[in-house]
């Protein structure tokens, strides 16, 4: 046997442990906790002034799409007769795009940062830009059909919160707009070629 293959084998086995406790932690309404065994269940009120359940399907859409996402790639997306299928990633960017303009109220545009425990509200711009730039990236795995019109849609919410000087506010209390503007940019980036495709 070689020499790295101990290491391997160690490595693989990790890393299917590691998929595995992912997908035990999918939640009944298919969203993925922000800590296991967490006593905080964040959550806001929503701009229609009910709450806003961010360890939940709303702030927890986000999450989704990444946990879908690795799994996906994974080929760990699969129907009961076992062939890969992107069904669950959908579902995921479906729920996200649908919280997604709650979230953007709820933050405005000025980099209102929510990360306040003792309120239990725990969300913030840049969260909502990070998920942004990972539901850009899963859109890529779709059939480009069903793709189109979620990347179209994306495309121009984030084109809509655009500062006047070209920017993408995070926060006001972080970096200010320079994280928010790149990963903005190399969302736009992925979902320009989504729809030149």
């Amino acid at each position: 046997p070689g020499l790295l293959e101990p290491i391997e084998a160690m490595e693989k086995n990790l890393l299917n442990a590691l998929l595995a406790a992912l997908e035990r932690s999918r939640t009944a309404h298919g969203t993925f906790p922000y800590t296991l065994g967490s006593r905080f269940e964040y959550g806001a009120l929503a701009a229609n002034g009910q709450p806003l359940d961010y360890g939940g399907e709303g702030g927890g859409s986000g999450r989704a799409v990444m946990g879908e996402y690795v799994l996906y790639k994974a080929g760990r997306s699969r129907t009961a007769q076992g062939a890969q299928s992107h069904t669950r990633l959908k579902l995921a960017i479906e729920r996200f795009m649908r919280f997604r303009p709650e979230l953007v109220k709820l933050l405005g545009n000025e980099g209102l940062l929510i990360h306040d425990f003792k309120t239990n509200n725990a969300y913030a711009k840049y969260y909502l830009y990070f998920n942004t730039y990972w539901t850009a990236r899963a859109l890529q795995e779709l059939p480009r059909e069903e793709a189109k019109p979620i990347a179209r849609s994306l495309a121009g919410a984030l084109l809509w919160e655009q500062k006047a000087d070209g920017s993408w506010l995070d926060s006001q209390e972080y970096v200010g707009p320079s994280y928010g503007t790149a990963v903005v940019m190399q969302s736009l980036d992925i979902l320009r070629n989504i729809l030149s495709d």
